[in-house]
């Protein structure tokens, strides 16, 4: 098996005729690097090449935008944590809301993540 793209990046399109249009498809390398399909359709060659491009243009980009690294502060990854929440009760998502806001945040919400430890934990909620 060849080298994985970079990350972000696509291997070559490929495009296939369907009923009265076209599906173009590839490989694209995610920021958590893994190598998944995408596909596009379009009523041409050109168009449904035109529609996977801009799809994985796109994706890189809003995947890039929430790359969370040793950097990034824990306020941030809370924030996103709390935003990829879906199908919880309402009493569930202000429980978390309420926890996030009155414990973590205010305690821990400013270290980086490469700073946090099981020691710095222990102390905050022991």
């Amino acid at each position: 098996m060849g080298r994985p793209p970079p990350l972000g990046t696509h291997r070559a399109i490929r495009c296939y005729q369907i009923g009265s249009g076209y599906r173009a498809r590839t490989l694209a390398r995610d920021y958590d690097g893994r190598t998944r399909a995408v596909e596009r359709w379009g009523k041409t060659r050109a168009a449904a090449e035109r529609a996977l491009k801009l799809a994985v243009r796109d994706r890189a980009r809003t995947q890039a935008d929430q790359q969370l690294t040793a950097d990034t502060r824990l306020s941030a990854l809370a924030e996103a944590w709390y935003a990829a929440l879906t199908d919880l009760s309402p009493t569930t998502m202000q429980a978390y809301r309420a926890r996030l806001d009155r414990q973590i945040l205010p305690g821990l919400g400013q270290l980086r993540i490469g700073e946090l430890s099981i020691g710095i934990l222990d102390r905050h909620f022991g």
